[in-house]
């Protein structure tokens, strides 16, 4: 997302973007895990917010990593069904890459 930011020279959505996905993968690898939630459900709002439905896809794909990684299975599960039923729709290849990520994320 915040590529396409930079390319319609939106710098300040881009910035804010690129805080949000990597402070929230900082956060989740120090098993921040409340602050990481929070910073991928603003980067959620955000990539909602331009329509980027592959995009909402991956980072509802990492929230749902993260969710599970707090022991909040509910949680997790509800995220990795709502990204399988986008995903499903809109870019089949894709899914599958997403599938794998949770596989790999439930084998650790």
């Amino acid at each position: 997302m915040g590529v396409i930011y930079e390319s319609k020279e939106r710098y300040h959505e881009a910035k804010r973007y690129y805080l949000h996905v990597r402070i929230a993968a900082c956060d989740a690898a120090l098993k921040m895990y409340k602050q990481s939630i929070e910073q991928y459900i603003q980067a959620l709002k955000e990539s909602q917010m331009i329509g980027d439905s592959i995009l909402v896809g991956k980072i509802q794909a990492h929230l749902g990593i993260t969710y599970f990684e707090a022991h909040q299975y509910d949680k997790a599960v509800e995220q990795f069904i709502d990204v399988a039923t986008l995903l499903d729709v809109i870019s089949r290849p894709f899914l599958y890459e997403i599938y794998l990520i949770i596989g790999e994320t439930l084998l650790k």
